[in-house]
C-alpha cells in the first residue's frame, strides 16, 4: 500500500494560468467600466442642470416674472458672465429682466456649486432667462456636459424657444450625442 503525503492546492503553472486571464479579462472590462462611470458622471450632472432650468421656469410662471439662470461668482452671490459654467450657476428672480442680480428682492432661488474634476458644462451663452409665460425666447441652444475627452459619454440638454429642456440623445446610432443642429458633440 502506497501511501504518499499529498497536499492540497495549486501548482505554480495553474497559478500563473490563472493570473494570465484574470489579467486579460480585467484589461477588457477596464476601460469599459471607465466609460460606463462617465456615462453615469455626465448625465447625473445633466440631470442637475435639467431640475436647476425646469426650476427657474416654474418659477417664472408661478411668480409671473423673469426669473435667470446664469453662470456664478466664486461666492455665490452674483452672475459671472467673465466665467464659465463650471464655475457652478445660479437661478434668481430677475425682476428688472436685466440678466443682473441686484439683490434686495432679486435673491437667489437655487445655487448649483462648482463642477467638480474632470466634467465640464458649455453653453454659447452667459445666462438664460425665463420670461413670465416661461419661455426662453432668444436663449435656446445646447448645453453640453462633458468628462475629458470622453466625447462617447458626452450628454446634453437642448433648450427650445419656449423654454421646454430635452434630453440629447444619438439619433443616427454613430454612438456620439447630437445638439438641437443634429452635429456630433466634441468635448475639449
Amino acid at each position: 500500500m502506497n501511501t504518499q503525503n499529498r497536499t492540497a492546492g495549486f501548482s505554480l503553472i495553474e497559478m500563473m494560468v490563472t493570473i494570465a486571464v484574470a489579467a486579460i479579462v480585467l484589461s477588457l472590462a477596464v476601460p469599459s467600466f471607465r466609460e460606463t462611470i462617465a456615462n453615469n458622471r455626465t448625465t447625473l450632472l445633466a440631470n442637475d442642470l435639467t431640475a436647476d432650468l425646469t426650476v427657474a421656469r416654474s418659477e417664472a410662471i408661478k411668480r409671473n416674472a423673469p426669473v435667470t439662470v446664469c453662470k456664478r461668482n466664486s461666492d455665490g452671490t452674483a452672475c459671472n458672465n467673465g466665467g464659465t459654467w463650471n464655475d457652478g450657476w445660479l437661478v434668481f428672480n430677475d425682476l428688472d429682466n436685466d440678466g443682473v442680480m441686484d439683490g434686495g428682492r432679486e435673491g437667489v432661488l437655487r445655487l448649483h456649486d462648482a463642477v467638480q474634476g474632470t466634467l465640464a458644462v458649455t453653453f454659447s451663452r452667459s445666462r438664460v432667462t425665463f420670461d413670465a409665460r416661461g419661455n426662453a425666447e432668444g436663449f435656446n441652444g445646447t448645453f453640453k456636459v462633458c468628462q475629458g475627452d470622453l466625447v462617447r459619454s458626452a450628454r446634453g440638454r437642448i433648450l427650445s424657444g419656449t423654454g421646454r429642456v430635452k434630453a440629447s440623445r444619438d439619433s443616427n446610432g454613430d454612438g456620439y450625442h447630437e445638439d438641437s443642429s443634429g452635429d456630433a458633440f466634441s468635448c475639449p
